[in-house]
């Protein structure tokens, strides 16, 4: 059972026999995944120092629907379809619905991001005499600069926005057991008939930016893609009967992924290329997810996240370096 110091999520580790108060996101702002769930993170590691929960809004408010195909998510979807919640010591989900906050006599807010630091020790003062309410306007910029230094009160500091995106699962909190265990099906799919899914590699290639690699994004068209295989893996010309190779990207134009199939089976490693985006939509067929943009990707993240070798095109500028691949660990 995930309790108060639990190294897979951020929970302070300081000890509170109840967590009474409530930490209100209040701004219904739309944004990616991603980005949503390092504002929890953050969130949810400040406010356990103050014995209080988060209570945020649902998916279906947070979630912008550019990301799904312009359709928001269902308003049914809490964020355990995502991310595994857990609890804390007195028992409570350590996320609350903003319906479940009590009026507490004792109210801050509402703090605007810029002021979180500040009014962070008001409440702290607060946390040790009565329950509270305190209110945030929420907003993604500047997060980390924005909150307190927390690693004397919680043992570890909030990660920087630098540091999680370099990893495939950008995220403190772990994957939905649904999620994993799609992406442990993909993978058993995937994989060679000789080699264990964890042997898999992965290639994320972001095409949803300009091809000429202004504006802070990569160059992908497919002699670059090639290109940056060749410079990125030193075993690229030593042939393989189990290494597979799966790539997802958000590219739907066919004669594109078609192209770069090609273009990656010519090169002597791999025993086959996968496009691993298709493989995940047929795994789910009609089960949830396969209208949920966001499911799908946390799927392919948790691919990527687990796979023996991970290499990735996106968020530089002009040609991606070798240094954003990485073994996933």
């Amino acid at each position: 059972m995930p309790t108060v110091g639990d190294v897979l999520r951020p929970v302070c580790a300081r000890r509170c026999e109840r967590y009474e108060s409530y930490v209100v996101l209040d701004q219904d702002d739309q944004d990616g995944l991603t980005d949503r769930i390092a504002i929890l993170a953050g969130a949810t590691l400040m406010a356990t120092s103050l014995c209080a929960r988060v209570a945020v809004p649902p998916p279906h408010q947070w979630l912008s629907p550019s990301h799904n195909h312009d359709q928001e998510v269902a308003p049914s979807f809490w964020w355990d379809r995502y991310i595994e919640i857990g609890q804390l010591s007195d028992g409570q989900a350590i996320l609350a619905h903003r319906d479940e906050v009590l009026e507490y006599e004792q109210s801050l807010g509402p703090s605007p991001w810029n002021q979180v630091a500040t009014d962070y020790q008001l409440a702290r003062e607060v946390s040790d005499m009565v329950p509270f309410k305190w209110t945030i306007r929420d907003s993604y910029y500047s997060w980390y600069e924005s909150l307190p230094n927390l690693e004397p009160v919680c043992g570890e500091p909030i990660r920087s926005d630098v540091e999680e995106r370099r990893r495939p699962e950008a995220w403190v909190f772990p994957p939905s057991s649904n999620i994993r265990g799609i992406a442990d099906r993909v993978k058993v799919a995937l994989a060679a008939p000789d080699a264990a899914p964890d042997a898999l590699h992965t290639l994320h290639v972001r095409r949803g930016e300009p091809a000429d690699g202004t504006a802070g994004h990569c160059r992908t068209d497919v002699p670059d893609v090639v290109e940056h295989m060749q410079n990125c893996d030193p075993g690229w010309k030593n042939k393989s009967n189990t290494d597979v190779l799966v790539f997802f990207t958000d590219e739907t134009d066919q004669r594109y992924i078609e192209e770069l199939i090609n273009a990656l089976e010519a090169m002597p490693r791999w025993s086959a290329v996968r496009w691993g985006d298709r493989a995940i939509a047929e795994q789910l067929g009609s089960e949830q997810g396969g209208d949920d943009n966001y499911f799908v990707y946390s799927v392919a993240a948790r691919i990527m996240a687990t796979s023996k070798h991970h290499w990735r095109m996106h968020r530089c500028e002009g040609r991606a370096p070798c240094s954003s691949s990485e073994t996933p660990g």
